[in-house]
């Protein structure tokens, strides 16, 4: 089912780099759109936005392909409510294969090969709905 496009403010869009005309993407909370080669999030909860992008900015990729975050023109890895990714292409909702996810999470977060950078603290538990129902 397709989504109604949130509205992105052109400096929001301008801040990330992001060119072209908001398309939103399906699933998920609604709150997403791609501008170009851009992915722009709404956030929920800035702190959390920026730990997460933080710590994705420095994971490697072993096993499962990462939307790299992207900087605001300003530096920071937040811009007046959104976080923003670049696009990857061709992505698909995986069939289950339990096993194979299972591996992905243990290569994301676990020894002995975190794809975390060393020393990331866990978050706080979160505040927003979508948070708590994870």
């Amino acid at each position: 089912m397709s989504q109604s496009t949130p509205i992105v403010p052109a400096v929001v869009r301008d801040a990330f780099g992001a060119a072209g005309e908001p398309v939103a993407l399906d699933g998920g909370e609604g709150v997403t759109v791609r501008c170009g080669g851009v992915v722009l999030k709404r956030v929920h909860d800035l702190a959390e936005a920026e730990w997460v992008q933080e710590g994705q900015s420095g994971m490697r990729e072993d096993g499962f392909r990462l939307a790299r975050p992207v900087r605001s023109a300003a530096g920071r890895w937040t811009y007046a409510g959104w976080s923003a990714s670049r696009f990857i292409g061709g992505l698909r909702p995986p069939p289950p294969h339990w096993h194979a996810g299972a591996a992905v999470g243990l290569r994301f977060g676990g020894p002995p090969h975190a794809a975390c950078p060393a020393g990331t603290p866990m978050f706080a538990a979160p505040a927003h709905p979508w948070g708590l129902a994870g």
